[in-house]
């Protein structure tokens, strides 16, 4: 049909597909270079790789399956293989086989994974006037079906959460788009299941699309913010605090900038923010485990927790400890273990990080 109306994917022709002889060779030469992080992308559905036309082929999980066996057999040594985009219209109108392929996913993936959903937009009217693929309830029944296959934890973190794109300037839009899209988030976070981050975007009409010459950018900027800081308020913070609970060990934190305090991120598709109130070295890689919650981001602290090197305003980051508790601790320092740190501290969610060998 042509497409969503902003879609430049059509510009390119019929799907092709690459073979997975093709892609295991491309990936055995990466990882003969030493690249040990991979992402399948470039594609807008995931789910119906080698699937055929159509509007929503029905995705072939054997396909999938084979694909992911043969980048595993072509880089043994790999520490990441994420994903990018999948389609929940989809996995409503196929449910059963998208099942499948999720499987195929996870069996062979590594966790922290994100499934990409182009939903846009939670409103009927502008669903229709720009041919997208999944209306709220459907988009909805792909979040639960994701959580079921990919919400369990590994190494901490849940293997598959889906991540949600909303784009804001989309013909049709009016004030009562962004509070539908609100009461969709509201939807999400009130069911118990999981999103991994939203992204909220402005609409870029690219020449050739019908959204080029058919748009609302620049109608409602005031609602476009309000919308976006409620998001990130409202949803995104007690979001992070159910996907990366306190205690959270977070594995290969990369430490990208150094300071008083540090940020870093672990490799993967949508990586987590990370910010360690401790200085650490630029390019350094280390677990942390997650101590408080921004609306984007982490606060974490490497692991182990070394309780009696810490400097104090980290000490007071520990959960439940604070300012006054953080000065105790640090008074009573060495601490000989955790019956000495719990006599002050009590128990916390990291305790299973804390260490107590003295500097």
């Amino acid at each position: 049909t042509g497409g969503c109306s902003f879609c430049t994917e059509p510009f390119s022709g019929p799907p092709r597909y690459r073979s997975i002889e093709g892609i295991a060779d491309e990936v055995r030469a990466l990882s003969l270079s030493g690249a040990r992080h991979f992402r399948l992308g470039r594609q807008p559905d995931l789910l119906v790789y080698g699937s055929g036309r159509g509007e929503f082929p029905v995705p072939r999980p054997e396909l999938l399956d084979q694909l992911f066996r043969e980048v595993r057999a072509a880089a043994p040594d790999l520490k990441t293989l994420h994903i990018d985009n999948i389609n929940p219209g989809t996995i409503a109108r196929h449910e059963d086989a998208s099942r499948e392929g999720l499987r195929a996913i996870v069996r062979h993936h590594t966790p922290g994974d994100v499934a990409a959903f182009g939903m846009e937009t939670a409103d009927p009217a502008v669903i229709r006037e720009n041919n997208l693929k999944a209306g709220p309830d459907e988009v909805m029944r792909a979040v639960s079906v994701v959580n079921d296959e990919g919400a369990d934890r590994k190494r901490g973190v849940p293997e598959l959460l889906p991540g949600l794109n909303f784009i804001a300037g989309l013909a049709g839009e009016t004030r009562k788009t962004y509070e539908l899209n609100e009461q969709f988030l509201s939807r999400v976070l009130a069911s118990g299941l999981l999103v991994r981050r939203v992204n909220i975007r402005q609409l870029m009409p690219f020449e050739g699309t019908r959204a080029y010459g058919k748009n609302t950018l620049g109608k409602y900027p005031a609602v476009f913010r309000s919308f976006k800081e409620n998001v990130r308020k409202s949803f995104d913070l007690p979001m992070l605090r159910k996907v990366f609970p306190a205690g959270t060990v977070l594995s290969d934190v990369i430490i990208e900038k150094e300071g008083q305090t540090s940020f870093g991120r672990p490799m993967g598709s949508y990586p987590i923010l990370v910010g360690l109130p401790v200085r650490i070295a630029a390019r350094s890689v280390t677990d942390a485990v997650v101590v408080d919650h921004g609306m984007r981001s982490v606060t974490a602290l490497p692991v182990p927790v070394r309780v009696n090197e810490l400097p104090l305003n980290a000490l007071g980051w520990i959960p439940g400890v604070g300012r006054k508790r953080a000065g105790r601790l640090a008074a009573a320092r060495p601490l000989k273990n955790l019956e000495d740190f719990r006599a002050v501290a009590g128990k916390t969610p990291i305790d299973p990080c804390l260490s107590f060998t003295s500097p």
